[in-house]
């Protein structure tokens, strides 16, 4: 292992972290095989290949107006719902609703919904309208009779996989109007920034995460973490020392400055472990490197976000 990193230009820790997650990536290619051979697979288990190309989807959430996202999606299933005679109606408020979201993900969460619905429909219109609640933007997709057309169908697999990427929700309601299927948008889980420039220690940050009520946002640069801890708002933010171009410590200033980003508590997590000075600064907990699941979750814990 010396040797091949040596050769890849890696230090040995990241050479296995390399590692670790090839034997995860590979794993997840062949499971699917394995299963298919030795019959059903387990409920605990993955349960398809959708779930193993999406799972290996690195999500890059940006603000999204959720209006033109739908707009969007609608013009990716018009030419079904033409050959299947299902005319859509939608209402859309302009610019009414943004959330926090992969665009990418969320497009086909919304476009195999839409598929599944159109392909149901059988002899229904189908009529889309978005609305605000308390935890987020919902949109609502229901059958308008031209025949009888009682409740929606599920959602599908495709889509239901997808909306759980995202913490979307999709369930069927109903209100006075009858029955629909509603796409929860609002984020349901705590949002955590990390600014470290080693992807290696975000991947492993976000292994931790596993089974907690929280996403993981990583970026590589100090000017990009900036940005993104004033227009996302996280709960806390993890936050390297030893960065190119602008440090940890100018960081750390610049986040107490910015009235957006003064009471966002900030979690130092750096090889350069000075308490002291990370103290003064305004940080809220102080780890070093390398950092153990435990004193992690310990961190995140103190500073109220699970």
């Amino acid at each position: 292992m010396q040797d091949t990193a040596l050769e890849l230009d890696l230090s040995q820790r990241q050479a296995f972290r390399d590692l670790r997650r090839a034997e995860e990536n590979l794993a997840a290619l062949l499971w699917p095989r394995l299963s298919a051979r030795e019959g059903p697979p387990d409920p605990g288990q993955p349960e398809s290949t959708l779930q193993t190309e999406a799972g290996r989807l690195e999500a890059r959430p940006r603000r999204v107006d959720v209006g033109a996202l739908v707009r969007s999606s609608l013009e990716a299933v018009a030419r079904l719902a033409e050959q299947r005679e299902v005319r859509i109606e939608a209402s859309l408020p302009e610019g009414a609703s943004v959330v926090w979201v992969d665009p990418a993900l969320a497009r086909q969460v919304l476009v195999s919904g839409l598929s599944h619905m159109i392909q149901g429909a059988g002899g229904a219109d189908i009529a889309l309208a978005l609305e605000s609640s308390e935890s987020g933007p919902r949109l609502k997709i229901r059958y308008r009779s031209r025949v009888a057309k009682p409740g929606v169908p599920p959602a599908g697999v495709n889509a239901e996989h997808l909306a759980r990427r995202l913490s979307w929700t999709l369930a069927e309601a109903e209100d006075e109007a009858g029955p629909y299927l509603a796409v929860g948008m609002g984020a349901s889980r705590t949002n955590l920034l990390v600014i470290d420039d080693n992807q290696g220690l975000r991947d492993l940050l976000e292994r931790y995460l596993s089974g907690q009520p929280c996403r993981l946002i990583g970026v590589g640069s100090a000017s990009e973490g900036l940005r993104l801890a004033q227009e996302l708002g996280p709960a806390a933010i993890i936050l390297d020392i030893m960065m190119p171009h602008m440090d940890g410590w100018e960081v750390l200033q610049r986040l107490r400055n910015y009235p957006q980003t003064a009471a966002i508590p900030v979690i130092i997590c750096s090889a350069l472990n000075d308490p002291e000075l990370a103290y003064s600064l305004g940080a809220a907990v102080c780890l070093g490197k390398p950092v153990k699941q435990e004193d992690f979750l310990a961190a995140v814990r103190e500073v109220g976000v699970v």
